[in-house]
């Protein structure tokens, strides 16, 4: 890859990765009672960690939506690896009080 390709794939994802977290700040309630866990780990996914949300429903939009940009990103092949993380995929987040 060369310094320009690499350059332009940093400035993409970065974009996508900023949108993804303030859609999810965006949700996010001061009053919350629901937060994101991995449901394999117990850790609280970056970029939802130390937020909290309203509702069950608000909770799982914060959760799926950026699951599906990223997954947009896998497949658009910007990644050169592939994350088996479950907090980068809706099967292992879950929201819970």
């Amino acid at each position: 890859m060369s310094p320009q390709a690499g350059s332009t794939l940093q400035s993409t994802l970065g974009g996508v990765l900023d949108d993804i977290r303030r859609y999810v700040e965006s949700l996010a309630s001061d009053s919350g009672e629901y937060v994101l866990r991995c449901g394999r780990t117990g850790d609280r996914p970056v970029p939802a960690a130390g937020l909290t949300f309203g509702t069950r429903a608000t909770a799982r939009a914060a959760a799926l939506e950026p699951a599906e940009q990223l997954a947009l990103l896998q497949s658009a092949d910007f990644w050169r690896w592939r994350s088996t993380s479950p907090t980068a995929t809706t099967r292992g987040v879950r929201a819970s009080r």
